[in-house]
C-alpha cells in the first residue's frame, strides 16, 4: 500500500478530491464509496448507474445511449470533487485520468467468490437490493468476471492498492 499517498490524503485533503475506486465484482467498491461519501460529504457515483438506467424490473437495466451517457458523465467529471466506483472500463478512462487518487481493491479471489455468493443469497431473500435481477445466470457471470479480472489500471503514481481488511480500515479512518 502506498502510505505516502494515504498520509497526503489524511493531512492535506481538502473537500476537493477526486477518487476512483476500482475492483472486480464483490470487492466492496459500493460499500467503500458509501462509507467515504458519508464521512466526507463528497458525492459518490456507481459506474453501472452512470452507464445503465433502470428499466422495468422484469428485464433489468437498459444501457444508456451515447446521447444519454455523455452529458451525465461529463457533468459528474466537472464537479469539484467526486468518488466514482466501478470496474475500470475504457468508457470511464477520463475519470481515471482526472482522479487525484485511484484506490484499487485487490482481495483474494476466494474471498470475492464467497462475497458474490453471499450477495446473491441476500438478494434472493430480499434482504439486499440490486440494480439488476439476481439470477443463477448473473451469479455465474460474476464468478466468471472475478476469475477473469486482472488489475490493470494506468497512472501508477496515483494508485493505492488495498489487499486486506486491515489496510481498508486504515484507509477509511484516514480519509
Amino acid at each position: 500500500m502506498n502510505y505516502a499517498i494515504i498520509q497526503s490524503i489524511s493531512k492535506e485533503r481538502t473537500p476537493d478530491v477526486k477518487l476512483y475506486i476500482a475492483g472486480c465484482p464483490a470487492s466492496g467498491k459500493s460499500y467503500l464509496s458509501h462509507q467515504l461519501s458519508q464521512r466526507s460529504g463528497i458525492a459518490a457515483y456507481d459506474c453501472d448507474a452512470i452507464l445503465y438506467t433502470a428499466a422495468d424490473t422484469f428485464t433489468g437495466n437498459r444501457k444508456r445511449t451515447a446521447n444519454e451517457f455523455e452529458p451525465l458523465f461529463n457533468q459528474i467529471l466537472t464537479d469539484k470533487d467526486w468518488i466514482i466506483e466501478g470496474v475500470p472500463r475504457k468508457k470511464f478512462s477520463r475519470a481515471l485520468e482526472e482522479a487525484d487518487y485511484i484506490l484499487i481493491l485487490d482481495f483474494p479471489k476466494t474471498k470475492l467468490y464467497f462475497r458474490a455468493l453471499k450477495r446473491y443469497i441476500k438478494q434472493k431473500l430480499k434482504l439486499e437490493t440490486s440494480g439488476y435481477k439476481p439470477s443463477l445466470k448473473m451469479l455465474f457471470q460474476m464468478f466468471k468476471w472475478i476469475y477473469q479480472y486482472d488489475v490493470q489500471v494506468e497512472f501508477p503514481e496515483k494508485q493505492i492498492i488495498i489487499k486486506n481488511k486491515k489496510q481498508l480500515l486504515e484507509f477509511i479512518n484516514n480519509f
